[in-house]
């Protein structure tokens, strides 16, 4: 019995990983990302946050979107993004606190996917390390949605 116990005490422990199902995909954010909300991951102070709507944005109103500012931060440029012969447009931002905002769009089935990543620059050597890093990121949550 007390064995028993101990399984139910440890199952919730081990039976919610780093990654979750969202319309039948399974997303994970990068290595060393650790999952603290719903579709959120956070390594440090860096972040990933994906978001679905069902219903397919044509590329003007995923840009539109993706370059919106807010009162946290200020839209920079856009820059594309191969993958696999796809071209993806990410719209760069500057948040209030300083962060390197990265997003984009992404068609899948029937939904469209907003994948954001903010990154520290504070934690990094240039800007240019910070953006290496928040294309990185960016494209892996893009293959990770497409191929999962």
């Amino acid at each position: 019995m007390k064995k028993l116990l101990l399984v139910f005490l440890l199952f919730p422990l081990v039976s919610f990983g780093q990654s979750q199902i969202l319309n039948g995909i399974e997303i994970n954010a990068p290595l060393g990302f650790k999952k603290t909300d719903n579709l959120f991951w956070e390594k440090g102070d860096d972040m990933v946050l994906v978001k679905s709507v069902k219903e397919l944005f044509s590329d003007s109103v995923i840009k539109q979107g993706i370059s919106q500012e807010t009162r946290g931060s200020k839209f920079i440029k856009f820059v594309e993004q191969e993958i696999d012969g796809v071209n993806y447009f990410i719209g760069l931002n500057r948040g209030l606190n300083g962060f390197l905002i990265a997003a984009t769009g992404v068609r899948k089935n029937e939904h469209t996917y907003f994948i954001t990543v903010g990154i520290n620059p504070k934690k990094y050597s240039s800007e240019t390390i910070v953006l290496k890093n928040a294309m990185f990121n960016i494209s892996y949550m893009i293959n990770r949605i497409l191929v999962f």
